[in-house]
């Protein structure tokens, strides 16, 4: 009879375990989904456009003071009907391609464009400015807007939304709206490399903590405006650009290190800032994007994306060519514009920010599982952090079923990731149970015992044991004979001694 009642407590046990797993698989499940199957873009109102040349549309055009104008032809020679309208390529640059894979619009045009129409507002605008840069001089020494001028346009743009469609529907606009600032190429390749001045002054160290600084401050006042979905692009790799490369790369026209070492040095800080300042605003939306590899990708591998030549521009000789010096009058442009990596002498053909555009979302998708997987993943160990703290026979029982949930969500993540490998460990050596058995899944957990509080700890790579779960569900919690040798605390040293 007791053995009956014993083996009947057994099988309610070891059924409630098993629904427990069911449900976890279930439930893994309906997250993973969730991960892959992103809807389509309903929730980005508006794009947003903070910058230089590179996301500039025309907002230059009428200001007669700067060279850093192309509102002419050849630019523009593969737009919407072949017309310039001030964006510094053959066609379209990458905030259009963005807005466009977002459903938002084909193209996103210049806030100073005296064709825009008040409807353009509400779906966004580029403030941006061929010549701008973090540093004020930047700016100064180009003649075009700077990024304080592009606030205030910015502020003057708020106020026509609030006309429009009120200061509640403007609210939404700016905090749903994808923010995006490309800027920081001016500073070192006009700025510090270009002007003596400016290095007896700085050196690279110091002059790419204060480009840094000035980023992170401009991120800031978006925020302080409203913006929550803010992405700060970091500088390509300036010394391989060819109008650098003929300027500083010698005889051969090779890629200038000591400018890619600049702009590696800087987008490293820039991106230490901005995580930083997500930290302090508890903002997980505002984020660093690279630009560098994504370009140099390209230029070390060309054939691989259908380019033939990566040193020289499209336009006239390609050497040194751009902005006024690139026009139907001086400078004839090259008959395969889809074998060039560089339109002009600095900037990028329509086919090559199409590319990084396509590289951008790959990762912008993988930075947003992440994101998503690191906020379930704290929900999760919030809830265990909170019954261990006040441990109770009924908690303690509870623990596999939250072991489980933290193991197995960490594992289909880390699959669904695909996590780039360590390149400090050159393998990894697991010993465990069936968790581990004949899954090479990064999955590292190890227990610390405190004042009868068990403690998750994930994401340390190495070689680490794993095998503790069989431990406490079918020993600990498994076998009342056991329960009657040990409580928890001490099952918990002794596993620990093990270990």
């Amino acid at each position: 009879m007791i053995h009956r009642a014993t083996m009947k407590r057994h099988i309610t046990s070891s059924s409630r375990l098993c629904m427990c797993v069911l449900f976890m698989v279930l439930l893994s499940e309906t997250i993973t989904n969730a991960l892959v199957k992103l809807p389509a873009n309903k929730t980005i109102p508006a794009i947003i456009v903070f910058g230089d040349s590179i996301v500039d549309a025309g907002n230059n055009d009428d200001i007669t003071t700067t060279l850093a104008r192309c509102n002419y032809p050849p630019y523009g020679i593969d737009f919407d009907g072949g017309i310039p309208t001030g964006r510094f390529s053959n066609g379209k640059v990458p905030t259009d391609f963005i807005a466009e894979e977002l459903g938002i619009k084909l193209s996103v045009p210049a806030y100073r464009d005296p064709a825009l129409k008040p409807e353009d507002l509400l779906t966004g605008v580029t403030f941006a400015s061929g010549g701008a840069g973090y540093v004020p001089f930047t700016s100064q020494l180009s003649g075009g807007i700077s990024l304080s001028q592009q606030l205030k346009l910015f502020e003057e743009y708020i106020e026509k939304l609030n006309e429009m469609v009120g200061e509640e529907r403007t609210k939404f606009i700016i905090q749903n709206s994808l923010f995006m600032v490309i800027c920081g190429s001016n500073d070192i390749a006009n700025t510090y490399f270009a002007l003596p001045s400016v290095q007896r002054q700085y050196n690279v160290d110091s002059f790419t903590t204060l480009m840094a600084d000035k980023a992170q401050s401009f991120a800031q006042k978006l925020h302080e405006y409203g913006a929550r979905r803010i992405q700060v692009f970091g500088v390509p790799p300036l010394g391989c650009v060819p109008s650098q490369r003929t300027v500083a790369g010698g005889p051969t026209r090779s890629c200038v290190g000591r400018f890619n070492d600049a702009t590696k040095l800087y987008n490293a800080k820039l991106s230490a800032n901005l995580d930083s300042l997500s930290r302090n605003l508890r903002e997980n939306t505002l984020i660093y994007i690279d630009i560098y590899d994504s370009l140099l990708e390209i230029i070390l591998d060309p054939q691989q994306y259908g380019f033939q030549v990566v040193d020289r521009g499209c336009c006239g000789t390609g050497l040194i060519e751009v902005a006024v010096l690139c026009n139907n009058f001086t400078a004839d442009i090259c008959p395969n514009r889809h074998d060039y990596v560089f339109w002009d002498s600095f900037h990028p053909t329509e086919k090559t920010y199409k590319i990084m555009t396509g590289k951008y979302f790959e990762r912008r998708n993988k930075t947003c599982f992440q994101q998503r997987a690191t906020t379930k993943r704290h929900n999760i160990v919030h809830r265990i952090n909170n019954f261990s703290s006040s441990p109770s026979p009924s908690s303690w029982r509870q623990f596999p079923f939250f072991l489980f949930l933290v193991l197995l969500f960490e594992m289909t993540t880390q699959a669904l990731f695909n996590v780039h490998t360590n390149k400090t460990t050159s393998e990894m050596i697991m010993f465990g149970d069936s968790l581990v058995d004949a899954y090479y899944k990064e999955i590292i957990f190890r227990w610390r015992e405190n004042t009868n509080n068990w403690r998750k700890w994930l994401g340390q790579r190495g070689q680490e044991t794993v095998g503790s779960s069989n431990a406490l569900t079918n020993t600990c919690f498994g076998l009342h004979s056991v329960q009657r040798q040990y409580d928890v605390a001490s099952f918990n040293t002794h596993m620990a001694e093990k270990i």
